[in-house]
């Protein structure tokens, strides 16, 4: 039995070594242990402040409305190209989600239709011509 502990206590200190080695604890992993976490932060505050137009960018707005023209807050929207779907978003307490992006052709879908309202997920509604804004209209259960 005393041998046992000694082998258990053998393994677990093996088993603390490979760990801090695999994360780059205890001077062993990667040359580079200082991680730029700038990228995290900005995405952090992309997402909580307002759209901010630069020189290259344009506002595209979807508005999420009832039948009887008031705003659908927490509304779950996107923007498409033609070739892919960007990070959805929810729309806030007016019904209006807005995206930087580069001028372009692009398709707004409601990826999750609030409850109480006929599920529209998946169809996508698109800008007219010269316009940044689209409006989708649900219709209630």
């Amino acid at each position: 039995m005393k041998h046992f502990h000694k082998l258990f206590a053998v393994i677990l200190v093996l088993c603390m070594v490979m760990s801090l080695w695999a994360c780059g604890g205890a001077e062993g992993g990667s040359e580079d242990n200082s991680k730029d976490t700038s990228n995290v932060q900005q995405s952090t505050e992309a997402t909580t402040t307002a759209p901010v137009e630069d020189d290259n960018k344009i506002v595209y707005k979807i508005i999420v409305k009832d039948a009887e023209g008031n705003g659908i807050a927490s509304a779950m929207v996107q923007m498409c190209d033609e070739e892919l779907c960007y990070a959805p978003t929810l729309t806030d307490a007016n019904g209006v989600a807005e995206f930087n992006m580069v001028e372009g052709e692009y398709k707004a879908a409601m990826t999750s239709t609030p409850e109480g309202y006929v599920d529209i997920a998946g169809e996508y509604f698109y800008f007219e011509d010269g316009k940044t804004e689209v409006t989708i209209t649900l219709e209630a259960k």
